[in-house]
C-alpha cells in the first residue's frame, strides 16, 4: 500500500521536475553562449552539462547498496539466459532502446534551447526574444 504523504507529494514533485528540465535547457544554452558560437560550443555545452549529471548519477547509484545490487541484477541478466532459454533474459537491444529514448528527450532539449548564433530565439523557445 501506498504512503498517504508519498501519494500527496507526487504532483509538486513531478512538477518541480519539470521546471527544473526547462531550467536546464536555458543553462545548457547559456553555457553554450559562454564557450563561443556555433555546433561545436553547444556540443561541448551539452557533453559537460550531460557527463556531469552521468557523474553525478553514477555516483549516487554506486553509493548505495539497494542500488549497486539493482545494477548488479541487471548486468545479469545480460549474461544469464532465462529459464530454459538459449539467449539471456535481457539483450544489449533493450538497453540501446533505453539509450535511443534518452537520445530523442536531449534531441527535443536541443530543440527547444535558445539559439546563441546571430542572436535570434529558436521559434519554438518558450523564451521571448
Amino acid at each position: 500500500m501506498e504512503h498517504p504523504v508519498l501519494r500527496a507529494a507526487t504532483v509538486p514533485l513531478m512538477l518541480l521536475v519539470g521546471a527544473l528540465i526547462t531550467l536546464q535547457s536555458r543553462v545548457n544554452a547559456s553555457l553554450a553562449g559562454q564557450l563561443g558560437d556555433g555546433l561545436r560550443a553547444g556540443a561541448l555545452a551539452a557533453v559537460v552539462s550531460y557527463g556531469s549529471g552521468l557523474v553525478l548519477l553514477s555516483a549516487v547509484v554506486l553509493s548505495h547498496p539497494r542500488r549497486r545490487a539493482g545494477l548488479r541484477r541487471v548486468l545479469d541478466a545480460l549474461r544469464d539466459p532465462a529459464d530454459g532459454a538459449d539467449r539471456p533474459r535481457l539483450r544489449p537491444v533493450h538497453l540501446l532502446g533505453g539509450l535511443g529514448g534518452a537520445t530523442t528527450w536531449g534531441s527535443g532539449q536541443a530543440g527547444t534551447s535558445p539559439s546563441r548564433d546571430r542572436g535570434r530565439w529558436l521559434p519554438c523557445s518558450p523564451w521571448p526574444p
